[in-house]
C-alpha cells in the first residue's frame, strides 16, 4: 500500500478508525436499508417468493400505516419541562430564595430555547428513525459564529451565510485562475444582489442559541470497541458525517478550488443520498453541481478535541478544536432505540418486527386476487353439437341482438352451459388474524388504527386499551428520558453560552440570573429539571379534565387546611403538615411544580399577620377570662371573709351568752 507522504498522518488516522467503524456496520446498514424500502411501500433489497413477482403482488403498505398511527400516540408535541428546588434543599437556607428566582427564569428560558431550537421536528425524525431505522441520533449545538461553530445543518437564519457567500465570492474574483469568464460574471452578479440584500437587512444579522440537528443512522460512526449501541456514552469517540456540495465547503471552511478538485466527490443517487461507490470527479463537469463531499466531525473524549476533514483531503479543513464551554458529558449526539435485545449490538425496528406479517397479509391478498381471475364468467359447449360460427355468435352478440344458432334440435342452455368455478371460501383469505398480530406486535388497537378489525366486547376493549397503554407509556418514558437529557445538557450549554440580553428577551426583564459561573454552578446544582409525564403523547384533554376535576376538591380541602393551621400556630410554612401532604399529592399526579409556588412570600407573611392578630385576640381574650376569674376569686374571698367575720359574730355573742347563764345570782342588797 503506497503512503501519501503529504497527507497529514492524524488525518489518516481518523480516517480509518470512521472506515473501520462504518465496516463493523456495514450489514446493519444494507438491513436498515431494506426496511425502509419496506415503509415506503417497495421490496427493494428482499427476496420475495418465486411464484410471485413484484407486478403479480397485491400491495397495501400496513407498515407504513402502523406506523403513522403510532407516531402520535408516542410524540405529538413538546415536553412541559418544569424546573424547582431540590426537595433536600432546606427552608433555612439562605440560597433558598435565589434559587427559587433561579428555577422560574429558567424554566421560561428552557422552555423558549428548547422551542425554538425545533425540539418537536427533531424529536419526531428521531421517533420515525428508531421506527425504521432501529435508532435515532440527534445533535445539540449552539450556534453563534458560523466560521468557528461546529457543522451545523437547521442554523437558525441570520445573515453570517450571506457573509460567508460574499466572502467566497470576492476571493474568486481576486483570484481568477482555473475559472471561466461565465462562471466569473455569475459570481460579481452574485456578489451584488448579497450586498443589496444586507443593505435592506433581509435577515438578521447574527442569531444565537441551541439547534437540534437530526442525523442520519448511517452518518453516524461510534468506537467500535463498544458492543452496544446502547452504551454510546462510552464511547472513546463519536463521529458524524455531513454531505456539502463544494460551495458549501468553500463557504464555511475556506477552501481553495485547488484543493477542492482533490476531495473525493459523489453522486446523489435517485433517493436522494449520495453513492459511495462515486469516485473523484473534475471541478468543470455539468455533474460537479450534484456532486457532494463527505465531512467529517470527529468528538475525541480521549483528548478532549473536536477534528473535521474530508475524505480525499490531506489536511484538517480547520484547526483542531478544544471546546472550553461543554456540558457535563461530553459529546453533543444523543441516541435513542426502542426495541433493544439483551446480547445484541443494535435494536429491531418496528418495521422488521412487522416485515413478515406485511409480506402475509399481502399474500393472502394475492391469492385472493387470483382466485378471483378464476371466477370469469364462460360458456362450456359441446363441440360435436356447436359449430364455430355458432360460438363466435353467441360470444360477440350485442345487447338486445337476437342470435340464431343450429342446436340440432336440442334445448340452447343444454348446448350452452355456465362454466363452475372453484368456490370461494371467504375465511381462507381472511386477514383478519393477521391484523390481530400487527396490533399486538406494534400495541396499535383497533381504535387508534381507525377501523374495527372484529367486534369486542366493552372488557376485551379495555384489556387491549391498557395493553396497548402500557406500551406506549413505556415508550413514552424512554422518550421523556431522553429529552431530560437534552434538557440537561442544554441547560448547561445556556448558563456557559447565553447572554443576559437573550435571557431577558426569552424571560423579561425581570429574570434572574446569576452573573458569576460559580453561583451558577452552585445553584444549578440545587435545581431539578423534570418533564411532565405523559406531556409528550397526543393530548387528551378529556382525560386531564377528569384527571385534573378527580384531584381538584381534594386539593382545595387541604388547601383550606394548610391556611388555617398556618393562621393557628406560628410554624415555617415548609413543616406544615398539609403543605407535605399536598406536595406528596401532585407528586402522586405527576405534576411537575413545586408546590411552594402556591404559596409566595406575600401570602405567608399575610397568613402570619392573620394568625399574629388571631393570636394576639386570643391572647387578650385569656387575659380577660384570667382577669374575670380573680375578680370572682376576689368576691368570693369577700364573701368568704363576711361570711367570717358573721360567724365569729355569731360566736362571740353565744359566747356571751353563755358566761352570762355560767354566773352565780347576784346577792341581794342588805336593807338599811
Amino acid at each position: 500500500m503506497e503512503i501519501d507522504k503529504d497527507k497529514n498522518p492524524q488525518v489518516a488516522r481518523l480516517q480509518k478508525l470512521v472506515d473501520r467503524s462504518g465496516n463493523k456496520f456495514k450489514n446493519a446498514f444494507k438491513d436498515i436499508e431494506v426496511s425502509r424500502n419496506y415503509a415506503y411501500g417497495s421490496r427493494k433489497g428482499k427476496k420475495l417468493k418465486d411464484q410471485y413477482t413484484k407486478s403479480d403482488l397485491v400491495q397495501s403498505n400496513q407498515v407504513f400505516a402502523t406506523l403513522q398511527a403510532m407516531l402520535p400516540l408516542t410524540y405529538a408535541q413538546n415536553p412541559e419541562i418544569g424546573v424547582k428546588p431540590e426537595s433536600y434543599v432546606d427552608i433555612e437556607d439562605p440560597m433558598l430564595p435565589m434559587t427559587r428566582q433561579f428555577s422560574r427564569t429558567l424554566e421560561v428560558v428552557l422552555n423558549k430555547a428548547l422551542g425554538d431550537s425545533g425540539l418537536k421536528r427533531a424529536m419526531l425524525g428521531v421517533v420515525r428513525s428508531v421506527q425504521t431505522s432501529r435508532v435515532g441520533w440527534v445533535k445539540m449545538s449552539y450556534q453563534r459564529e458560523y466560521q468557528t461553530d461546529p457543522i451545523i445543518l437547521n442554523r437558525l437564519e441570520d445573515a453570517q451565510d450571506q457573509m460567508s457567500a460574499l466572502s467566497a465570492n470576492m476571493s474568486t474574483l481576486m483570484d481568477e485562475q482555473g475559472y471561466s469568464q461565465d462562471e466569473l460574471t455569475v459570481k460579481e452578479m452574485e456578489l451584488e444582489q448579497t450586498i443589496a440584500s444586507m443593505e435592506k437587512q433581509v435577515s438578521v444579522l447574527k442569531s444565537e442559541g441551541l439547534v437540534l440537528d437530526n442525523i442520519a443512522v448511517e452518518d453516524i460512526r461510534i468506537d467500535p470497541d463498544i458492543d452496544c449501541i446502547d452504551n454510546y456514552k462510552r464511547a472513546s469517540w463519536i463521529a458524524q458525517r455531513t454531505w456539502m456540495d463544494k460551495e458549501a465547503v468553500k463557504e464555511q471552511f475556506g477552501v481553495s478550488k485547488k484543493e477542492l478538485e482533490k476531495l473525493t466527490s459523489y453522486i446523489r443517487s435517485g433517493s436522494g443520498r449520495p453513492e459511495i461507490g462515486g469516485t473523484a470527479r473534475t471541478w468543470s463537469t455539468d455533474q460537479d453541481a450534484e456532486s457532494l463531499i463527505a465531512v467529517w466531525e470527529l468528538w475525541d473524549k480521549g483528548t478532549g478535541t473536536v477534528y473535521w476533514w474530508a475524505e480525499g483531503g490531506r489536511d484538517f479543513l480547520r484547526d483542531p478544536w478544544q471546546p472550553e464551554k461543554v456540558g457535563q458529558r461530553f459529546f453533543p449526539f444523543f441516541g435513542i432505540g426502542f426495541n433493544y435485545v439483551d446480547g445484541r449490538e443494535w435494536p429491531m425496528s418496528d418495521v422488521e418486527l412487522l416485515m413478515k406479517l406485511q409480506d402475509e397479509y399481502d399474500l393472502s391478498r394475492t391469492q385472493e386476487a387470483k382466485h378471483r381471475e378464476l371466477t370469469k364468467p364462460m360458456f362450456i359447449a359441446d363441440r360435436a353439437r356447436v359449430s364455430r360460427q355458432d360460438v363466435s355468435s353467441f360470444s360477440v352478440g350485442e345487447i338486445g341482438e337476437i342470435l340464431l344458432i343450429d342446436a340440432g334440435g336440442q334445448p340452447v342452455n343444454q348446448v350452452f352451459t355456465p362454466a363452475q368455478h372453484p368456490p370461494m371460501i371467504p375465511t381462507v383469505y381472511d386477514v383478519t388474524r393477521v391484523r390481530g398480530d400487527m396490533e399486538w406486535v406494534s400495541g396499535l388497537g383497533d381504535a387508534q388504527r381507525g377501523s374495527v378489525g372484529r367486534a369486542k366486547t366493552a372488557t376485551e376493549a379495555s384489556i387491549q386499551q391498557e395493553g396497548l397503554s402500557s406500551r406506549v407509556d413505556s415508550r413514552k418514558d424512554m422518550l421523556e428520558d431522553f429529552i431530560s437529557e437534552i434538557a440537561v445538557y442544554g441547560t448547561e450549554i445556556i448558563l456557559q453560552e447565553m447572554p443576559m440580553e437573550l435571557i431577558q428577551r426569552y424571560a423579561g426583564q425581570t429574570a434572574f440570573w446569576p452573573a458569576d459561573s460559580m453561583s451558577k454552578d452552585q445553584i444549578f446544582s440545587m435545581t431539578e429539571i423534570k418533564i411532565r409525564a405523559g406531556s409528550t403523547g397526543k393530548p387528551n384533554k378529556q382525560m386531564d379534565m377528569e384527571k385534573w376535576g378527580g384531584i381538584l376538591p381534594e386539593i382545595k380541602e387541604v388547601m383550606e387546611r394548610a391556611i388555617m393551621m398556618q393562621e393557628e400556630m406560628m410554624i415555617p410554612i415548609t413543616m406544615n403538615p398539609w403543605i407535605k401532604l399536598l406536595s406528596e399529592t401532585m407528586r402522586k399526579a405527576d405534576e411537575a411544580f413545586d408546590v411552594m409556588e402556591m404559596f409566595p412570600e406575600e401570602l405567608v407573611q399575610y397568613l402570619d399577620m392573620i394568625g399574629q392578630q388571631k393570636r394576639q385576640m386570643q391572647q387578650m381574650e385569656m387575659q380577660m377570662q384570667q382577669q374575670q376569674m380573680q375578680m370572682q376569686q376576689m368576691q368570693m374571698q369577700m364573701q368568704q371573709m363576711q361570711m367570717m367575720g358573721q360567724e365569729q359574730q355569731l360566736a362571740s355573742g353565744e359566747m356571751a351568752l353563755q358566761d352570762q347563764a355560767m354566773a352565780p345570782p347576784a346577792e341581794a342588797p342588805m336593807p338599811q
